[in-house]
């Protein structure tokens, strides 16, 4: 949308960009789409014979461009599919012939994040066969810590005073000892919050204590009031809450979480699922304090944000220093990391176990995507890793964003990202998505019906300023039609 002769952010010239030949053009048959020059021509007239986002088997890919027999149209969908960069780019595609192994990976990755989150100091790096175990084995471990904690300070007997109160039973993973270090109890009185509308698990209440083998969830509003956020707690000794019959109970059945029972936050710096955007930094940083005046762990979600902020985790744009963090640069691929003074046995002795059953294709993909991020000088971006690339093609859009807001301030009312992960909030928000569907853009929808409700882009890391010109050009053309369906508003 921009008229400006040149737009230069960390001395690259991004309107210069599209006078180069950046990628060489993809051909299927008598077709051929180049990336760098394709514009979006999406026939809507052939809806019902194909429309976007279908499945076709003709269907012939480069960057953000899909050209089918109803036209070109612009997918934003296909990086939510762990899709960092253009598959067809030469180091994805000469990963399958990559020897490394599991381990190798893990201890890159441990590298890297010591590098990038210095305050976390050693850390320990387990691999998953996708992302949600990956998730999951950091919920458990934030359990296990928890645990250890409250025994430390109270005792083996105290815990089983508590899970007596709770009608928890009490087995454990290790013979039935709970005064084993590290052993986690089948069910758990121990509690974390999660932060956001993406964890469609939480616990809408604090009187279900878990029953499974990890701790409860419970929900936080994103970005909520920090006053609030205190009024959650009850920072009495967990030992005053026993002597009391029913006290402990009661503070459950309050929507409470006792303070020796509060494992700690989980976060997502820069939502995905949710819609909601970057996270405040001073609520951020009131929920850190939070977490450790209770000696509580920060957990940081990075399945949404890893690789597609400007960093390699966005949590590196805030002051705060996780304790745990996870993410999944590939398919089938999950990765746990955390301080190293937190590991036990039952965690730390499988580190190298389990990259044993991670499919080894997928480790060869993530290898590739983690170094083509963060290390590889991409030529056609003037030498420039593809997290610089995504930082300063984020500026970008943003600058065509604001634009957008300031021309269609009656539907777009607010965005907010980084990198190639943003969010934009809208009314009328199931019109704009089929409109845009329609007119060859390809939306999704994240978050709540509102209202204003959230849409995400989600842009590769190695996008062009071409690519952008046509999204923004795109998205004005279906803002227009959908105000114009409203002419009162």
């Amino acid at each position: 949308m921009t008229t400006a002769e040149n737009i230069v952010v960390d001395g690259y010239d991004l309107l210069a960009e599209k006078a180069r030949e950046m990628f060489p053009p993809r051909t299927l048959g008598d077709r051929s789409l180049h990336r760098g020059s394709a514009q979006l021509a999406f026939d809507d007239r052939r809806e019902a014979e194909a429309t976007v986002g279908d499945a076709d088997p003709g269907r012939l890919a480069s960057g953000m461009f899909v050209d089918t027999p109803a036209g070109v149209y612009i997918d934003l969908a296909q990086g939510q599919a762990l899709r960092f960069v253009d598959e067809q780019h030469p180091l994805i595609r000469q990963s399958t012939a990559d020897t490394h192994t599991g381990v190798e990976f893990a201890r890159c990755i441990s590298h890297l994040t010591e590098q990038r989150l210095q305050d976390m100091g050693s850390c320990e790096t387990v691999l998953s066969p996708g992302g949600a175990a990956a998730r999951e084995r950091g919920i458990a471990l934030a359990g296990t810590a928890a645990q250890r904690r409250f025994v430390k300070k109270y005792g083996p007997n105290t815990l089983s005073q508590v899970m007596d109160a709770l009608g928890l039973p009490q087995q454990s993973e290790a013979g039935g000892d709970s005064t084993v270090a590290g052993a986690r109890s089948h069910s758990t009185p121990f509690m974390l919050a999660a932060c956001g509308d993406s964890f469609a698990e939480c616990s809408p209440d604090l009187s279900a204590v878990a029953t499974g083998s990890g701790p409860s969830l419970v929900h936080v509003p994103f970005g909520g009031d920090l006053e609030n956020l205190e009024a959650l707690f009850d920072d009495r000794p967990i030992t005053e809450l026993l002597q009391t019959p029913g006290a402990l109970q009661q503070s459950l059945a309050d929507g409470r979480v006792p303070s020796d029972l509060f494992a700690g936050f989980i976060v997502e710096v820069c939502q995905g699922k949710g819609g909601r955007g970057i996270a405040d930094r001073e609520w951020l940083g009131g929920l850190v304090a939070a977490a450790r005046r209770r000696e509580a762990l920060l957990c940081i979600d990075e399945m949404q944000s890893f690789g597609r902020t400007g960093q390699l985790y966005a949590v590196e744009h805030t002051p705060v220093s996780p304790d745990i963090l996870w993410a999944s640069p590939a398919v089938d691929l999950g990765l746990t990391v955390w301080r190293q003074d937190l590991a036990c046995p039952e965690f730390s002795e499988d580190s190298e176990a389990g990259s044993e059953t991670v499919p080894p294709t997928a480790i060869q993909k993530a290898w590739a995507t983690v170094q083509l991020l963060t290390e590889h000088k991409e030529p056609a971006f003037e030498g420039r890793t593809l997290l610089e690339n995504s930082r300063i093609k984020g500026e970008y859009l943003r600058m065509g964003l604001a634009e957008l807001s300031a021309a269609h301030p009656e539907i777009l009312a607010r965005f907010s990202g980084l990198g190639s992960l943003w969010g934009l909030q809208v009314e009328h928000r199931d019109e704009v998505l089929a409109t845009a569907r329609r007119m060859g853009l390809q939306l999704t929808g994240c978050g709540p019906t509102a209202e204003v409700s959230s849409i995400r882009l989600t842009l590769l890391a190695d996008v062009l300023t071409h690519e952008v010109d046509q999204l923004t050009a795109a998205l004005d053309r279906v803002l227009t039609a959908v105000e114009e369906a409203h002419p009162d508003e």
